[in-house]
């Protein structure tokens, strides 16, 4: 009974971000028994606000219901009935995505909250950009010591393939 009600809840805040709420909530606990006493809120809000945006994103891509007025009452009730049924962003997600909307254009909105899912992932699974760039760089170095590396056997002509195949004895064993 309490799970239907919490997943109907979350749905209708973040709509499609129910789909990550239990692996970001998931993340967020591994977080907190893996901290060994460093600080970790910064990496725990950044996991638990994942279905929030990703649920903004996918409002902006998939939503196919006007919503012109973002804090409009009647507004509000039918990003919560479009959350519920997964056909739209929600109330939270689906205000923050109209109202982007409005602000900026729709490719932009996208872009922006694409960036910033892509910032909530690194900050909270402790990825920095410097590291990623870093091994990229070590791994194109490796590729061209093995290339480097690597015989290169010489090319034979014809005949010198003739005359290594006439100076071989020729060995005949009986099979009986």
């Amino acid at each position: 009974v309490f799970l239907t009600f919490f997943a109907g809840f979350l749905k209708g805040l973040v709509g499609y971000g129910y789909y990550l709420a239990a692996p970001a909530l998931l993340w967020a606990g591994v977080i907190l028994l893996n901290h060994r006493g460093r600080p970790v809120t910064t990496r725990v809000v950044c996991a638990l606000l994942l279905p929030l945006v990703f649920g903004i994103v996918m409002h902006l891509l998939l939503a196919r219901g006007d919503y012109p007025t973002p804090l409009a009452m009647e507004n509000l009730k039918r990003l919560w009935a479009d959350g519920q049924a997964l056909s739209a962003g929600g109330m939270i997600s689906g205000t923050i995505a109209a109202g982007s909307m409005k602000l900026l254009s729709k490719i932009v909105s996208v872009m922006v909250f694409v960036i910033v899912l892509v910032v909530l992932v690194f900050v909270a699974g402790r990825v920095k950009l410097r590291d990623l760039v870093d091994d990229a760089k070590e791994r194109v170095e490796e590729r061209k010591e093995e290339i480097v590396d690597e015989p290169v056997e010489p090319v034979r002509t014809p005949t010198e393939t003739n005359e290594k195949l006439k100076s071989r004895p020729i060995i005949d064993i009986p099979l009986d």
